[in-house]
């Protein structure tokens, strides 16, 4: 996405001979970005013609990366004005969760935005089970998925119970998991996901979840505490 901005840029500093300036990205080995500010200048000999460029390469990922976070914030919070509105004004949250959810997930830049809820069978086994889903253009839908309905929370998600019923997010990569997690993330493309529970009545109904299916992203807390107030709405 950055290529021919910065070729031009470059053609138009080498005709000009105007100091060059542009922050773009580097693929790593790893398949991840990293972010460069590149600054150089044209030097040129006594004569004043031109010799060469020099300059210098400041990597500036972290500033990148807190930026795009603020603006996901911001752009979720806006999502949740939108939720609340809705919300209220509707009879009953199935009609309209299939439309904030889209605006959440497409405002977090996710590849999926979810929600699940929770029951006991006849066995007293918590379960889960989708609710609805939004997906990003070419990602994978997983609302036929027989696994996500009254699928057992012991089938490697006990943890999550732990966590969620003490009110804690969930924020998990694919690379830190293993046994049936990891077989249900690599299942659904997961790389990274994060979920925060639901409360309805002082009870834990069930949670709000977005997933990467990109990279293995970590959720900055500004993220995570607007997908909490998401929760909560």
């Amino acid at each position: 996405e950055d290529r021919e901005r910065v070729l031009e840029l470059s053609r138009w500093t080498n005709q000009t001979g105007e100091p060059f300036s542009a922050e773009y990205r580097f693929q790593a080995r790893d398949r991840s970005y990293v972010w460069v500010r590149d600054e150089a200048v044209l030097q040129r000999d006594p004569e004043g013609l031109p010799m060469l460029w020099q300059g210098v390469l400041i990597d500036v990922t972290a500033r990148k990366q807190a930026e795009l976070a603020l603006s996901r914030r911001d752009d979720m919070l806006e999502a949740i004005g939108f939720a609340s509105e809705v919300l209220l004004k509707s009879p009953s949250w199935h009609g309209v969760v299939d439309e904030v959810l889209e605006r959440f997930g497409v405002a977090a830049r996710a590849s999926r935005a979810y929600l699940f809820s929770n029951r006991r069978d006849e066995d007293g086994r918590l379960l889960m089970s989708l609710e609805t889903e939004w997906v990003a253009h070419g990602v994978g839908s997983t609302a036929h998925d027989p696994e996500n309905t009254d699928y057992p929370y012991e089938r490697g998600f006990s943890w999550w119970v732990t966590e969620m019923e003490a009110g804690n997010v969930v924020q998990v990569s694919v690379s830190q998991t293993q046994g049936e997690e990891r077989a249900d993330m690599e299942a659904e493309d997961i790389k990274s996901l994060v979920v925060v529970p639901v409360i309805a009545n002082d009870e834990w109904w069930g949670y709000l979840g977005l997933d990467d299916c990109q990279s293995e992203r970590v959720w900055s807390s500004a993220e995570i505490e607007a997908l909490k107030t998401a929760a909560d709405t």
